[in-house]
């Protein structure tokens, strides 16, 4: 006798011996449903980071180009220290943003894999 039917009084036993018979479980096909809605609502929720992260890339892409094109208007003599300074910042701020782009890349392949490993083939449905 398990621990829970050992713990019942008599006639809490009896009634819950009774409504084991009522016990049903869900069909297949609404399991199946559930589960679909779940997995679209996780799908989604990867399209949506996948749709902002690539975003994020396109406008610092943009950036990028802005401030080269800033750079290359910046006069480089040795003379001119404020230049010298402002080149400098501006490279400091080219690294940070390649780097960011790497990890925006990264971010967005590892995304694609995850939702490649989900997919299976209906779900793939438009």
């Amino acid at each position: 006798m398990s621990v829970v039917v050992a713990s019942l009084a008599a006639p809490e036993l009896k009634e819950q011996l009774e409504n084991l018979g009522q016990f049903r479980m869900r069909s297949s096909g609404r399991d199946a449903q559930a589960d679909r809605i779940r997995l679209i609502a996780v799908i989604t929720a990867i399209d949506e980071a996948r749709k902002s992260a690539d975003a994020e890339r396109s406008g610092l892409v943009g950036r990028i180009k802005s401030m080269l094109s800033r750079a290359e208007r910046i006069p480089s003599g040795k003379g001119i220290g404020g230049s010298k300074r402002r080149l400098d910042a501006l490279s400091r701020e080219l690294a940070h943003a390649e780097t960011r782009l790497t990890d925006l890349s990264a971010q967005i392949v590892n995304l694609g894999q995850i939702r490649k490993l989900l997919v299976k083939p209906p779900l793939q449905q438009p």
